[in-house]
């Protein structure tokens, strides 16, 4: 919040992203990270995304294999809608182009492993699901994000970064980071994937970095 209310925003993005992602973002069309952050930005707190129609139609006819719970698969009976929109924690959005990141941000508590229907469909992936899904039927300016020119990125404590073992996130980013072939496997629903480009899009800071490019911000670290 601070950063985007800065003067110097598109600087600080700019470097918060290199050290995130690299020098160019990884995304098609946008040749610089200040072409991703000049000009008119949004910012949303716990937007809501929708549910890809494509995996809800895969849960409805693989429920069996993601949950073995009886009163739970009964409970499922005649229903069609079998997961509710992902409330992301915050949605970076440039309308212009149609860049936008996901944020995933926390402090002490891990990600939530499963939902009540898909005993394997943790937090990140299920951020990422509705990363790459587009949003026409959403208001202005959401239904501009571009699925393509969308970033995750997670932001968390320094102490569990360089630990990240110690934390159920540790294990699935760096394993989605440096083996796409993970995403694909927790993306059963998702056919012809670019997975090394999606991989590319994973990004992660501390709050730490943030409160290194503005002193401003996180002043509960001090």
């Amino acid at each position: 919040m601070i950063i985007f209310y800065s003067r110097n925003r598109t600087e600080q993005y700019v470097s918060l992203f290199k050290a995130a992602y690299g020098n160019e973002p990884p995304v098609e069309g946008i040749n610089s990270w200040h072409d991703c952050f000049e000009g008119k930005l949004s910012l949303f707190f716990e937007a809501n995304l929708p549910s890809p129609p494509l995996y809800k139609e895969w849960l409805l006819n693989n429920i069996t294999k993601r949950q073995f719970i009886p009163y739970v698969l009964d409970s499922a009976y005649n229903k069609k809608n079998l997961e509710g929109a992902t409330n992301v924690d915050a949605l970076l959005l440039n309308p212009a182009n149609g860049f936008a990141v996901i944020i995933e941000a926390k402090v002490l508590s891990d990600i939530s492993y499963q939902i009540t229907y898909d005993a394997m469909r943790n937090q990140i992936v299920r951020s990422i699901d509705v990363m790459l899904q587009k949003n026409n039927t959403l208001c202005d300016p959401l239904d501009k994000r571009d699925p393509e020119r969308t970033l995750f990125l997670m932001i968390t404590p320094k102490l569990f970064k360089d630990n990240p073992t110690s934390r159920l996130y540790g294990y699935k980013f760096k394993e989605y980071k440096n083996n796409p072939s993970f995403l694909a496997q927790d993306l059963p629903h998702r056919k012809d994937c670019n997975w090394q480009n999606i991989a590319k899009r994973l990004g992660w800071l501390s709050w730490e970095d943030f409160r290194n490019v503005n002193k401003d911000c996180c002043k509960w670290l001090e």
